[in-house]
């Protein structure tokens, strides 16, 4: 097994976590840095969940390995995850000595101590042993959750003011259509002629996107009360970036208008359902659901850290549209 490949494998994995949705791997961490070094287009950043996708980051990570400085990766982690099959034998080796003697001695005790894998002459690759081999295809789907559940803690002690942590490890098989939130609206905007809060044009109830006011990318979320009707052009050029302040008060008087109105266009128990997420995310309660003082309050209370805490781990802060 080629250790290089194995290398490909670990930067493919930790690319879409890092670049995608900002997530630090620790301050000594090295894998964020080759990633940061890797010229993989923005384009396909956000095809990266599909198959051919993946390819082409595995190969852009291949081709540029040694640009991105790759081989440190692969410096001593090989060697050190021998370690506790010859505790004894490494017991008071000075440090500088570990990596060459846990070659020698997987070596030498490869049938003895049946360690995970014993290297190859060439160094650049390592030989699964048989029975390891045969345990890891058994047990698989186990192996697989118990790496999943300690990766998850991990990035979770790494990324405290990260949101929505399991959901950050690879892309999404699919991302929602938001069809009732855009039918939701359609009739908010039949309503009331309501300008786009970025770029102050009338948004036509036929031809509008729905803007993730904090990126999807940050909050990995749909939830109504960060959802805003914007033209088309705008959420394109926004991305994942997040707005500048001046938007806020904005934003928060489109969703209290929305709000105010939306009694009266959905049923009942759809009402009860869309209010939810603003009761419980929020803080509202039950009765101020309409009050629009108590809307400001809770917004003021939840969008401005959130955009603070985006910021800091590296989302694009104060976008404003272009005039």
């Amino acid at each position: 097994m080629d250790l290089k490949t194995l290398g490909v494998e670990m930067l493919s994995i930790a690319w879409y976590p890092h670049v995608y949705f900002h997530l630090s791997f620790g301050i000594q961490d090295k894998i964020g840095k080759a990633l940061d070094r890797l010229n993989f287009s923005s384009g396909s950043r956000w095809r990266a969940g599909r198959a051919s996708s993946i390819a082409d980051l595995r190969q852009a990570i291949h081709d540029q390995w040694e640009e991105i400085d790759g081989d440190r990766l692969l410096r001593f982690v090989p060697q050190r995850l021998l370690t506790p099959f010859f505790a004894t034998e490494l017991h008071g080796k000075r440090d500088s000595v570990k990596d060459k003697l846990i070659q020698d001695l997987a070596e030498a005790n490869f049938n003895s101590h049946r360690p995970l894998y014993r290297f190859c002459k060439d160094g650049n690759s390592i030989i699964l042993h048989r029975d390891w081999h045969r345990y890891l295809a058994r047990h698989a789907s186990i192996i697989e959750g118990w790496a999943h559940w300690h990766w998850v803690k991990y990035l979770q002690a790494c990324n405290p003011n990260a949101p929505a942590i399991p959901e950050k490890l690879s892309p999404p098989s699919q991302r929602s259509q938001l069809k009732s939130e855009r039918k939701f609206w359609h009739e908010i905007l039949k309503l009331r002629e309501l300008r786009c809060i970025y770029s102050g044009k009338v948004i036509t109830p036929g031809d509008f996107h729905l803007d993730h006011f904090i990126p999807w990318s940050y909050v990995c979320h749909d939830r109504p009360w960060n959802l805003i009707p914007t033209i088309p052009e705008v959420n394109t050029r926004k991305g994942d970036s997040l707005p500048d302040r001046r938007y806020i008060s904005q934003f928060v008087e489109h969703q209290a208008l929305a709000l105010d109105l939306g009694m009266s266009i959905l049923k009942p128990d759809q009402w009860q359902k869309f209010i939810e997420p603003y009761i419980l995310d929020l803080g509202l309660a039950h009765d101020s659901i309409q009050d629009e003082h108590a809307i400001q309050d809770a917004y003021s209370a939840t969008i401005e850290p959130l955009i603070s805490l985006a910021g800091q781990i590296g989302f694009q802060s104060n976008w404003v549209y272009p005039a």
